[in-house]
């Protein structure tokens, strides 16, 4: 259940405080949205692949403090589409615990350094 992720998450990320529980179930939904549309285009959501997350600043200090914070956690970390957009990249497991942990994190620390979670994608894995 979405709870039992959650809570793993806390003990995984005990700095999750940060976005609350509707936010939460808005990013779930967000997941389940992404993963449907995969699986629409004959996309297995199985192996592992690379995921792509947008995150959103308004001020570059508040994007630098984040890039710094989630290098250390080990994302790799790309300019976005514009100069206040940052691109966040990880290899995953395809499955939906583990993109939602890696969801929240993203999320929360985005909320913390004052940016916006806009969303994730991946491409199809041949």
């Amino acid at each position: 259940s979405i709870d039992e992720i959650i809570s793993e998450e806390i003990e995984e990320n005990p700095i999750i405080h940060e976005i609350n529980d509707e936010y939460k179930k808005e990013l779930e939904s967000n997941v389940d949205e992404v993963i449907e549309q995969l699986d629409e285009k004959n996309d297995l959501f199985e192996d592992e692949r690379p995921i792509q997350h947008t995150i959103d600043f308004k001020r570059i200090e508040d994007m630098d403090a984040y890039k710094a914070i989630v290098i250390e956690k080990g994302y790799v970390v790309t300019r976005g589409e514009n100069p206040y957009q940052l691109s966040v990249l990880h290899i995953a497991p395809s499955n939906k615990r583990e993109l939602l942990v890696n969801v929240y994190y993203l999320a929360n620390q985005a909320v913390k350094y004052n940016g916006s979670y806009q969303g994730w994608q991946s491409r199809k894995v041949l």
